[in-house]
């Protein structure tokens, strides 16, 4: 069996027709490009995600390609932007597609239904940029794309049920502008992405509402400063977490506040990168275990007033070394201390070859 041998476990498709709004996605799941002649794939523990381009025919023959290459694919779900097209469906929501139909300059014969939904869709294989051709195609759903129907059609032929996700974006027509959509991408990615997480834990019950809330409350009030950037590194941690290990985000507060490390007398900011660093470390605990070898490695280097900086990620087998000298002392015991650092050790460490 060779590195890219399919495994036989059971794995989700995500569908995009576009790299700009699945970035997200790829950045979240920690998705790498699968290397074998599939342009537009990536990779994860969990899932393969596959970027289609524009077309439900493109969509169909990207989507067949993999269906047949990962027999552990057992459910799809295509998530992207979608246009309006009577004013029926508000824009800037989210819905669930249930039926998709077909139109390349007339209607395509078969459609397609989704296990869930309420707003029907139809693929169209040109853009949509008159009002005229909006018109048309308003009679027979109430949202449009470009490649939910290919896809569909694939589900079809290999009997696996799909799910679809539309954000919608604007009002099909002489209105759109492909270059406005463009600029939203990172946006529209995001927002895909909260309801991406919303389908993979539906709230089952008032509970689960109560704890989403609290986890909104605690990360904006004076116990923890959180930027963007570490609102999004929290959120996709703690899916990860719930996702693998089944630990509820209330349980992961108490734990983290339950720890002995004078979390009262840090500051907000302070606080918000300890608990990101609980949240790596519950994820992963040999990544604790490494920190803590790394830093034993380091500690002379530290003790004379050096600044060690490594990958935080633990990705880079690299690090670096600043120190001020003011003395020729400073530069002999600098020069002694790094003839003593054992860079072989270092990547051992990094590898998890060590005892612990």
């Amino acid at each position: 069996m060779t590195e890219d041998t399919p495994i036989n476990i059971s794995m989700k498709l995500l569908i995009f027709a576009h790299r700009g709004e699945a970035q997200t996605f790829i950045h979240h799941l920690e998705m790498k490009p699968y290397p074998m002649n599939f342009n537009g794939v990536y990779k994860s523990e969990d899932y393969i995600l596959c970027i289609t381009g524009e077309g439900h025919f493109k969509a169909l023959k990207k989507t067949s390609a993999l269906l047949g290459h990962f027999q552990e694919i057992t459910q799809i779900l295509n998530l992207g932007i979608a246009g309006s097209l009577n004013g029926q469906i508000e824009i800037g929501s989210v819905v669930k597609v249930r039926t998709v139909y077909g139109f390349n300059s007339k209607p395509l014969f078969h459609s397609y239904t989704s296990q869930d939904g309420t707003v029907d869709c139809i693929s169209s294989s040109e853009r949509v940029l008159s009002d005229q051709s909006a018109q048309v195609l308003s009679h027979f759903a109430n949202i449009v794309d470009r490649e939910l129907w290919g896809m569909a059609n694939a589900c079809e032929m290999f009997s696996l049920p799909f799910h679809s996700l539309k954000y919608i974006s604007d009002k099909a027509g002489s209105s759109t502008d492909c270059y406005s959509l463009k600029d939203k991408a990172m946006y529209f990615s995001e927002q895909l992405w909260k309801a991406f997480l919303a389908f993979e834990f539906p709230l089952a019950n008032e509970e689960e509402t109560k704890e989403l809330i609290t986890l909104d409350e605690i990360i904006s009030s004076d116990y923890f400063h959180v930027t963007n950037s570490q609102s999004k590194m929290l959120e996709s941690l703690i899916y990860k977490i719930k996702k693998r290990l089944q630990i509820q985000t209330k349980d992961l507060i108490q734990d983290f506040k339950d720890q002995d490390l004078n979390l009262e007398k840090l500051k907000p900011k302070q606080r918000t990168n300890q608990f990101i660093n609980f949240l790596k470390n519950k994820l992963n605990p040999l990544r604790a275990k490494v920190i803590i070898k790394l830093e034993s490695q380091f500690s002379l280097l530290r003790s004379m007033g050096a600044i060690v900086h490594y990958d935080p990620q633990l990705d880079k087998k690299e690090y670096s070394i600043l120190m001020k000298i003011n003395s020729q002392e400073n530069i002999n015991k600098l020069s002694k201390t790094l003839t003593e650092l054992s860079f072989k050790e270092f990547n051992s460490t990094l590898d998890g070859d060590f005892d612990v």
